[in-house]
């Protein structure tokens, strides 16, 4: 065979190898392995939420994920309420409370989903809440707020869904989270835990704080307790509650007889939160007494406390 016919046959082989021109022999059934349940990486929620005292709850969701609904003033920087529509009114459902696993009631077992942890649990006002483990004990809750005209549970479906798709966006979009940037002297940047004076709340010497650091508590053996929150609140006093000064501030009073024992709530207003709904920043205490039914004496108690309290809270 001459150089051009030897070429021919070379070409012809190199055409047969590279058109796949081979046959493919399966291995035996008996010798196939099953390929391993794939199980994505676990996701590092804390990570993703970032700095928790600055967290901006409402960018977690949109009012969609929930099937419609609308985002509604909160009074706390912690949580993000929507109002979602049922066939006999209104429910509202909030996102983004964050506390230890503990202190939600009747939690299932975590469940593996997409990388995240997840658990559902079930209260009288939450009957089918969601939580999202962070991985340290803490959790990140989506629940009903307040029935208002409907059923909490009526909202059960759409819980469900918003909760999945939330997961979905901060699976595949995590720098949809947003951060609130608070002014030097904000009220927001403050942690009641750290700035309460310890001779206000000396004779409730248990202490509870919260993640997001706007929130304090402090007990008793008997479980009375003192609360502090900084929070956000309309910047109107007009109220149906009675106004009072306390160490110069003007205040609202809100008492509430409960069986054998009494809360009475103190709130002053701050300054400007900076908010596209003109809410302004605001402190609050909620003393609540076991066995005092006699709301006089206990908002006598709180208004002693705040005339310690209210100086270390920035002005309006």
């Amino acid at each position: 065979m001459g150089r051009p016919g030897r070429l021919a046959v070379l070409g012809i082989a190199v055409l047969m190898a590279v058109s796949g021109c081979t046959q493919v022999v399966a291995p035996p059934p008996h010798k196939a392995k099953p390929v391993p349940n794939y199980k994505p990486a676990p996701v590092d929620v804390k990570k993703i939420l970032g700095d928790l005292p600055t967290l901006d709850p409402c960018s977690l969701i949109e009012p969609a994920d929930f099937g419609g609904g609308k985002i509604i003033g909160s009074g706390s920087w912690d949580e993000c309420p929507l109002t979602l529509p049922t066939g006999t009114g209104q429910v509202t459902v909030t996102v983004g409370a964050i506390d230890k696993v503990e202190a939600f009631a009747a939690v299932s077992t975590p469940e593996e989903k997409d990388g995240f942890t997840t658990s559902v649990y079930s209260s009288p006002m939450a009957p089918c809440g969601r939580l999202l483990h962070l991985g340290d004990g803490t959790a990140l809750s989506v629940h009903v707020l307040r029935p208002g005209e409907g059923s909490g549970t009526a909202v059960c479906p759409q819980i469900a869904t918003g909760f999945d798709k939330m997961l979905q966006r901060l699976r595949k979009n995590p720098k949809v989270v947003k951060h609130s940037t608070f002014a030097p002297g904000s009220m927001a940047a403050l942690d009641p835990c750290a700035v309460v004076p310890p001779a206000a709340v000396a004779a409730f010497p248990t202490r509870k704080s919260w993640p997001a650091k706007h929130t304090c508590e402090w007990s008793d053996p008997a479980q009375s307790t003192a609360r502090v929150i900084f929070g956000l609140t309309s910047p109107s006093l007009h109220t149906p509650f009675p106004m009072i000064t306390v160490a110069g501030r003007q205040t609202e009073k809100f008492d509430i007889p409960s069986g054998n024992d009494s809360t009475c709530i103190l709130s002053t207003n701050g300054r400007p939160a900076g908010r596209t709904d003109g809410q302004v920043e605001s402190a609050s205490l909620a003393l609540t007494l076991r066995g005092t039914r006699d709301t006089a004496a206990t908002c006598a108690q709180a208004v002693l406390m705040a005339e310690q309290i209210w100086p270390v809270v920035p002005p309006a």
